[in-house]
């Protein structure tokens, strides 16, 4: 039986480079896997914007056709900063935004804003929002959180790093309880179980030196977890951060 023709299959909606600029926001395809290869296969089209912009993986650079278009990210370093988007810009396919620092407090943050809006290819440009961020280790930044937040976080993270990162998640994100939280601050121990052998040692009670080996320390810190007294952040193998709860 042979099978009826088919015509043609259908043009897609959008062509590569506008369907990307619905779907990707700066500084995510420059993380990705296959950043290179969508680089270029985007970078062909005449209608990528033409605004170089800077930030994302340090040590790359992706450039585009002769308008000398970026695509997205290039260059990132520890520096807490985030990406803000005009959004009359990209709600018309284009891309157009800066990274701006996040440590030199919310006047330079306002200031480079103006600048970033001032140049859009949209006139009257006025709304924005945040569309990325680096330097925040794990710590998640809303599209539209306000610049003292940013500052404060920013300052947070340089200050405690991943550790105040995973803090400030387990806090649900209220940052003057993660910060709160450092004054109850236990230490960092291979595991529960060597925390709770010391936390036994600081209390002085003694235990005959035959009985040691029968006394599961690992238990014994697993139930202080789950009895409330204490909570516990892993960073990596080996590295477990304990805390008091409140």
């Amino acid at each position: 039986m042979c099978l009826p023709a088919r015509g043609p299959p259908a043009r897609p909606r959008y062509p590569y480079s506008s369907l990307a600029l619905h779907v990707v926001r700066p500084g995510r395809l420059a993380r990705g896997p296959y950043a290179p290869c969508l680089t270029l296969l985007l970078a062909a089209s005449p209608r990528l914007p033409g605004k170089i912009l800077e930030g994302g993986r340090k040590g790359i650079s992706y450039m585009t056709n002769s308008q000398s278009t970026a695509l997205l990210v290039a260059k990132t370093g520890d520096r807490p900063r985030v990406y803000l988007a005009c959004l009359a810009a990209y709600n018309n396919g284009r891309l157009h935004g800066a990274w701006i620092a996040a440590d030199q407090g919310e006047d330079h943050i306002w200031a480079e804003l103006r600048k970033m809006l001032k140049a859009s290819p949209e006139p009257g440009a006025e709304e924005w929002a945040i569309h990325d961020y680096a330097g925040f280790e794990s710590a998640h930044i809303p599209e539209y959180a306000s610049f003292e937040k940013v500052c404060d976080l920013a300052e947070f993270i340089a200050e405690r790093g991943e550790l105040g990162a995973q803090v400030y998640s387990v806090f649900s994100e209220d940052l003057a309880q993660a910060k709160n939280a450092f004054d109850d601050y236990a230490g960092q121990f291979t595991n529960v179980a060597e925390f709770a052998e010391q936390l036994h040692d600081d209390i002085g009670t003694e235990i005959p030196e035959p009985l040691k080996y029968y006394i599961d320390w690992a238990a014994l810190g697993r139930d202080l977890a789950l009895s409330g007294d204490i909570f516990t952040i892993e960073i990596s193998f080996e590295e477990t951060h304990v805390f008091w709860a409140r």
